[in-house]
């Protein structure tokens, strides 16, 4: 696999050193996943070696503005509670998520950032995993109803955190919608279908587009790359609109907060070496 930068610099200004932290967290601990706590501590180490880089000073200046991206939540509801841990009501295990996250999104305020995005769950139901539990064709209801009762949660703590801390920009990013808007009009959009994946010929359940099963020759034409993972044109259409739905928003509520920021968005570029 490669990445692709792509620099988004129309209406923007660099006059500050920033720069896009990605945090894509799981809430389960594992040998395989690092827990909040560890990713934390190595924000920290990370803030002590800018700090030997570019003296304490600027190095706080670039945590504070820069932007942070957490993505939580879809593995802890698509695998550990529909396969593993089904042993409490699921507004309960919702809640749990949700105020993982707020503290995790608390403990970054405290070490100094001041702007946090942080993504919805997704559609899971409409992913090919998702799909393949209920025949295929269609978007498996129970997992979208999961994802909706978590993201109203996730969203309400949001907007009470915002106004305990008006001066964290922490916003709520709805990329549910965005990528359930692509998979319903994907006719329209040019893709083949919203139900086979790139790394197979039928839902992709399991399949890692390996040596073994192939890949297809034109990722383009599908909203998945393999089993619940978009491909880059998928991504690229995401993340063009969550910028500028968000610079909107910020250029209706002030005219020049958000116009120091400078984002460099890296596009994982899947299938390609």
């Amino acid at each position: 696999m490669a990445y692709r930068c792509r620099r988004l610099e129309e209406g923007w200004r660099n006059d500050h050193d920033t720069s896009l932290i990605m945090l894509t967290i799981s809430l389960k601990d594992s040998n395989r996943i690092l827990s909040l706590y560890d990713q934390l501590n190595l924000f920290k180490e990370y803030k002590a070696k800018l700090a030997e880089s570019v003296g304490q000073e600027k190095a706080n200046e670039i945590v504070a503005k820069s932007l942070y991206i957490v993505s939580a939540g879809n593995n802890d509801i698509a695998i550990t509670y529909t396969r593993l841990t089904r042993r409490m009501p699921f507004n309960e295990y919702a809640g749990l998520l949700v105020d993982w996250t707020a503290t995790f999104a608390k403990d970054l305020y405290e070490l100094g950032a001041r702007h946090l995005w942080v993504f919805s769950a997704l559609p899971l139901g409409c992913m090919p995993i998702g799909r393949s539990l209920v025949g295929g064709k269609q978007c498996n209801g129970i997992w979208n109803e999961f994802a909706t009762e978590y993201n109203t949660l996730l969203q309400q703590n949001i907007t009470s955190f915002k106004t305990a801390t008006p001066d964290y920009d922490l916003q709520y990013i709805d990329i549910f919608n965005s990528l359930n808007n692509i998979v319903q009009s994907y006719a329209q959009l040019g893709y083949e279908s919203p139900v086979n994946c790139c790394g197979g010929k039928s839902f992709g359940l399991g399949e890692l587009c390996s040596a073994l099963t192939g890949t297809c020759k034109n990722s383009s034409k599908h909203v998945f790359w393999d089993f619940a993972h978009p491909t880059q044109r998928t991504y690229e259409i995401l993340v063009d609109e969550m910028v500028k739905k968000h610079k909107k928003e910020k250029e209706v509520v002030s005219q020049n907060k958000f116009s120091d920021y400078f984002i460099e968005i890296c596009i994982l570029k899947v299938g390609q070496r």
